[in-house]
């Protein structure tokens, strides 16, 4: 049996191309366990949605088509994370988007890879500093009734959620997952995300050798 395809989009937590964290990041592919391989999508700064980011139009709800071409024969597809950079950005400005506009396109995007017949694994928004910075609570908010609606929604459609509130307190990343900005995880941090993720990876494959 061929092993496990399993493609990777998102933003710099999904990224294996030379972001600068010393030891993290790059898990995807030199961690792959035996019987699973990697096709990696992921973009440093990539938002959900925002299409004012300094990347322009490309984003996870625009690309999921382009995302899906680009790994035809993949089993699974991994979303991390499915919106942080968008939620910066909200704490900065209240006049961003809206709870509503995240749904939308977090279930847009779900939609396109269940139709595509992958199996999907959504993680949701980890509430790093800049998430938490300054007195935004109403971005706090969104952000984890975001979270909570994602969680539901991912079991109405029979597919994985990994909630990364795991390597987070109350002031954002904890220390012993943080590479050091706050932001971005790390050896430590990667690893823990990498077995959340792969237990839901190996769940799907079981279930499909079963079949």
């Amino acid at each position: 049996m061929r092993p496990i395809s399993v493609l990777v989009v998102g933003d710099s937590w999904s990224s294996d191309d030379g972001n600068p964290a010393p030891g993290g990041y790059f898990w995807w592919g030199e961690m792959a366990p035996e019987g699973v391989s990697f096709v990696m999508r992921g973009t440093p700064g990539k938002c959900l949605v925002d299409t004012t980011s300094p990347l322009g139009e490309e984003t996870m709800f625009r690309d999921r088509d382009a995302d899906i071409a680009a790994a035809p024969d993949a089993d699974i597809v991994v979303v991390a994370t499915a919106g942080v950079n968008d939620f910066v950005r909200l704490a900065r400005d209240d006049n961003y988007l809206t709870l509503p506009v995240f749904q939308a396109a977090a279930t847009a995007i779900i939609n396109t890879y269940i139709a595509a017949k992958k199996g999907v694994v959504m993680v949701g928004v980890p509430l790093v500093k800049g998430i938490l910075i300054g007195d935004n609570i109403e971005a706090q908010v969104i952000a984890r009734q975001y979270n909570a609606w994602l969680a539901d929604f991912c079991v109405s459609k029979n597919i994985a959620c990994v909630d990364p509130g795991f390597l987070c307190n109350a002031e954002g990343l904890k220390p012993e997952y943080d590479i050091g900005d706050t932001t971005h995880l790390n050896a430590n941090g990667t690893n823990a995300l990498k077995d959340a993720i792969m237990g839901c990876v190996k769940a799907f494959s079981g279930r499909k050798a079963a079949a």
